[in-house]
């Protein structure tokens, strides 16, 4: 359960070899997975956004709570950094 606005919070840079994965490890030993098919990302083309949370035993997340009032957030940073953007 996140207290407060982290919004503040910092992370360390990108390593430059990291490898594209569709699954995140939260911190209580959950599993954030990004729900997508092989097809390419382009720019300009319209694309669909769809997460799944579980929890560390892998069944779907029962304890979620808004984050800032929002049902959803997401930020998206291209892999050089040049890009970024968010939507709530």
């Amino acid at each position: 359960m996140t207290a407060g606005d982290d919004s503040q919070a910092a992370a360390p840079a990108l390593p430059g070899n990291m490898q594209a994965t569709n699954m995140s490890t939260l911190s209580d030993g959950g599993h954030m997975i990004w729900e997508r098919d092989t097809t390419p990302i382009r720019a300009g083309q319209p694309l669909w956004f769809k997460f799944r949370v579980e929890d560390k035993q892998g069944n779907p997340a029962t304890d979620l709570e808004p984050y800032m009032g929002m049902a959803g957030h997401a930020e998206f940073l291209s892999f050089d950094r040049s890009v970024w953007c968010a939507f709530h």
